[in-house]
């Protein structure tokens, strides 16, 4: 238990695959796998370890902890420090030694931070958890470090993408072991009311975020469509349970999201893995070159839309903040989440189908395109249902006036609740 090593394996995983996103075709060595895999278990348990030694009073006063060796007196903290400082030695020299100093100062800088940054913060601010993102998105790319031997735009993607997830995963965390860690004095979820509609905000959002940012590797021609399928899809699983804990804020949908962030890291990992294996071999030269062409026309038709909502959601925030505070009254209908998913799982079977019909392989494309017509028919009936719901509540939306702005016509909607209304 000193050394925790179920999450230690998670960590591990997550290193490995990592190695293999980025060790060269054909030099794939299970010796350096398995040294990779010491390493990192040695590194993982050292900071777990010396976790433990800083916090054995808090530890004390948790149910989850109450069990660990240093609590029940089964070990005493020299000897915990001995063991911690003789792991996190031997893991940083195994690395260092096998696969050069950049992986070795990657998991020295990885131990820092977590034990001397992350460990006391945590008792101070709810920033812990962003401090703490840093030391847990090392693992991917210390192993792609470990393969190539030098940093480049791959391995720090694979950070990005682990550094997104850490939030809504140790936030669900959280939710659940709130009374847990109150007592404990940590202060882990992100709004000082705990949990509050805040927090289950931010959760949502930073959910929300895990989305494209696990696009990225595909967007950059690291990995092909499959792999970027599978992003989403595996995002929308962690984004259901986010929406309904922010619609309830029920420590079961907490859970839910926390189990479903457990799936998503080493799931989209495992694809990025066999996507860019099976699939990007397969690519020609010109194919390379296309691929960096849509690469960067992706990124910039991103960033237009990343300025765009970001202006929208000033809008719409403007609006809700001038009607006085009536629209918390009004819950949207989930057929409205579910509708958005259709259209994200909807563009993914039409890209896919589209890349098939380019290769020539018309019987792929052609369950592709029956997929993409039944999710717009589902989207549809979502649209219907939600718009129904809304109704039932005595809920309306209805045109309010024609009119002309920067030559051109648009119209004006009222939307009504009990007697009261609100133009936009």
């Amino acid at each position: 238990m000193l050394f925790k090593l179920r999450l230690a394996s998670l960590v591990v995983v997550s290193a490995i695959l990592g190695y293999l996103m980025g060790v060269p075709a054909g030099a794939f060595d299970v010796w350096a796998m398995l040294l990779l895999m010491l390493g990192g278990t040695l590194l993982t348990g050292a900071s777990n370890a010396l976790n433990q030694v800083i916090e054995v009073r808090e530890d004390s006063l948790m149910q989850r902890t109450a069990e660990r060796p240093l609590v029940r007196g089964a070990l005493s903290q020299t000897e915990a420090l001995v063991v911690a400082f003789a792991a996190g030695l031997l893991g940083i020299f195994i690395l260092w030694a096998a696969f050069g100093p950049l992986t070795g100062i990657l998991g020295t800088i990885s131990l820092f931070m977590y034990v001397a940054l992350y460990t006391p913060l945590k008792k101070r601010s709810p920033w812990a958890v962003f401090v703490g993102a840093f030391p847990g998105a090392f693992p991917p790319m210390l192993g792609y470090v470990a393969a190539t031997g030098q940093f480049g735009l791959g391995p720090g993607l694979l950070f990005a993408m682990q550094f997104m997830w850490q939030f809504p995963h140790f936030w669900a965390i959280a939710w659940v072991l709130n009374d847990d860690y109150t007592r404990g004095g940590f202060r882990m979820l992100p709004s000082q009311g705990g949990t509050d509609a805040r927090s289950a905000f931010l959760i949502l959002l930073y959910t929300l975020f895990v989305i494209p940012v696990g696009m990225l590797p595909w967007v950059f021609g690291f990995v092909g469509p499959y792999a970027m399928a599978a992003a989403v899809l595996l995002g929308v699983v962690m984004l259901v349970p986010a929406w309904r804990l922010y619609r309830s804020r029920d420590r079961k949908d907490a859970r839910t999201l926390m189990f479903a962030s457990f799936l998503y890291l080493p799931l989209v990992q495992l694809a990025y893995v066999l996507d860019r294996s099976l699939y990007m071999e397969n690519y020609t030269p010109e194919e390379e070159q296309q691929r960096a062409v849509r690469s960067r026309r992706t990124l910039t038709y991103l960033f237009i839309f990343a300025i765009v909502m970001f202006f929208a959601g000033l809008t719409s925030a403007y609006v809700v903040s001038m009607s006085g505070g009536y629209w918390t009254r009004i819950k949207l209908p989930e057929a409205f989440l579910w509708s958005s998913v259709f259209v994200l799982a909807g563009s993914v079977t039409v890209h896919l189908a589209l890349l098939a019909v380019r290769k020539g392989q018309s019987k792929r494309a052609l369950p592709l395109l029956l997929a993409t017509l039944a999710l717009g028919v589902a989207f549809t009936v979502s649209q219907f249902k939600g718009w129904g719901h809304l109704v039932d509540q005595g809920i309306t939306l209805s045109p309010n006036k024609l009119h002309k702005l920067g030559g051109e016509y648009g119209v004006d909607y009222t939307i009504t609740k009990d007697g009261n209304e609100l133009v936009l």
